[in-house]
């Protein structure tokens, strides 16, 4: 089962701020809330790369900001383990498994050492919490830059409103 950590931004303010942001088009209104929502997502994505245990460098490399599916009304973007950047993890004869998981929540060894072949001896590796502990860590300072953003693009577009349609992001 996986669960799905998010955050949720709502618009509250004066209401003639609010009428006037509604009023705006919906292109424009994406023009400044995605590169917002990416400044936001860039500070959380930093935070969990500065978590992950380094072993290989494998695993801090598969790690990915992207945009998810597009939806009318919605921006969707997702920090996730690319599973095309791992190296295949499998013993000869036994299924493939995905290691990123098992950093973060933790495993059973197959066996301690000193055991006997075979036996049924299993040592619990502790998870090394990377996900979820980079995105607590950052969550509100991710808030706080999807408001700076969000402000700077907004002032820009009252301010030269012929402008709207050539709001431009800044390269990544």
């Amino acid at each position: 089962m996986s669960t799905s950590r998010s955050i949720q931004i709502s618009l509250f303010g004066d209401k003639d701020l609010e009428a006037a942001f509604n009023a705006l088009a919906l292109n424009v209104q994406k023009k400044v809330f995605r590169p917002a929502l990416r400044a936001g997502m860039k500070v959380i994505h930093r935070a969990i790369l500065s978590r992950v245990p380094v072993d290989t460098g494998a695993l801090r490399g598969a790690i990915k900001l992207r945009a998810g599916q597009r939806s009318r009304g919605q921006i969707r973007l997702a920090v996730f383990v690319d599973k095309d950047r791992l190296p295949k993890r499998a013993k000869s004869g036994a299924k493939e498994w995905f290691y990123p998981a098992h950093v973060e929540l933790g495993h059973l060894a197959p066996g301690k050492k000193g055991a006997a072949p075979g036996s049924e001896v299993r040592a619990f590796v502790p998870p090394r919490s990377y996900m979820r502990a980079g995105f607590d860590e950052a969550k509100e300072a991710a808030i706080a830059a999807i408001e700076v953003e969000a402000g700077r693009r907004m002032e820009a577009l009252f301010l030269h409103p012929k402008q709207a349609g050539a709001l431009t992001d800044p390269e990544d």
